[in-house]
């Protein structure tokens, strides 16, 4: 950590709280959210405003500038183009359209997708679409995206995600905490995920959208780091189809180990007898 600039990193972190917050906001506001001083604040913002990345409007309150798009833009186009193949191959074999989720300070954002050939992507499916718009913290544990995300933490980047004081406070929202029971069921729930490897929602869970079955499992991403991943695979029980949980956890582990490990021998897919999905554990 001695490598890093201080002030870099308040800078996005005055970024990060002026996007989930979503709307104007003051100086005095984002200095208490995020613990740093009101001077400070301030000339963050004052070179932020001169650089063209935020607004300041007439009752001198901020907000992002639309000259932060085309660094999205150039995000997305990145992620895609490494991690695409990937899942694309993972929807082939199993039949099935895959996306790859990331938590984010606005909820859990789908950053690239994939259909089975001669399936095609529906305008609300798209990559940079929300998969889960506004879950953050202990929320998380109610989806098996959710699940994955917080299972590829480190442990201490897990307790952080847990604590409403660094993910609802930071939304702007009112902190309500949770209990010692709730935090210790979801990191047991979480524990369960980081062994197994994988986690589903089905129907009659009441997690999952109506009719709908969806598998994920966590992809820890060593040259991005403090990022972790979910891949999903996801059908409507009022479409036929061909996959089981075992072969989807299988494509979906595939994929996740060769965007991992890019120069370790691919795990094979589907066949439920050449891969047992409890072998991926996330230590």
């Amino acid at each position: 950590m001695t490598s890093t600039i201080q002030s870099v990193g308040r800078t996005f972190e005055t970024l990060e709280y002026m996007a989930a917050r979503g709307t104007d906001t003051g100086v005095s506001e984002i200095a208490a959210a995020i613990g740093l001083p009101l001077p400070t604040v301030h000339r963050i913002l004052q070179t932020l405003l001169e650089l063209g990345y935020v607004h300041r409007n007439e009752r001198h309150r901020y907000s992002l500038s639309v000259r932060l798009i085309p660094l999205g833009v150039a995000a997305q186009r990145a992620v895609q183009d490494s991690l695409g193949p990937l899942i694309a191959q993972a929807a082939e074999a199993a039949g099935e359209s895959v996306s790859a989720e990331m938590s984010s300070p606005v909820g859990v954002l789908r950053v690239a997708r994939a259909d089975p050939p001669g399936r095609s992507t529906s305008a609300d499916t798209e990559a940079g679409v929300g998969a889960v718009p506004g879950a953050t913290g202990i929320e998380l544990v109610a989806t098996a995206v959710g699940r994955a995300l917080l299972a590829g933490m480190a442990p201490d980047d897990l307790r952080a995600a847990l604590d409403p004081a660094t993910s609802r406070a930071r939304h702007g929202a009112p902190i309500t905490r949770p209990s010692i029971v709730a935090i210790e069921n979801a990191l047991h729930e979480v524990e369960a995920t980081r062994r197994c490897g994988f986690t589903v929602d089905r129907p009659t869970t009441g997690q999952a959208a109506p009719g709908t079955t969806t598998v994920a499992v966590a992809c820890r991403v060593p040259h991005w780091p403090r990022t972790t991943l979910a891949l999903t695979l996801s059908y409507p029980g009022d479409r036929p189809h061909l996959v089981s949980i075992t072969e989807a956890v299988a494509a979906l582990t595939a994929a996740a180990t060769r965007f991992e490990e890019p120069t370790k021998p691919p795990t094979p897919y589907g066949g439920g007898g050449h891969h047992h999905p409890t072998q991926r554990g996330l230590s």
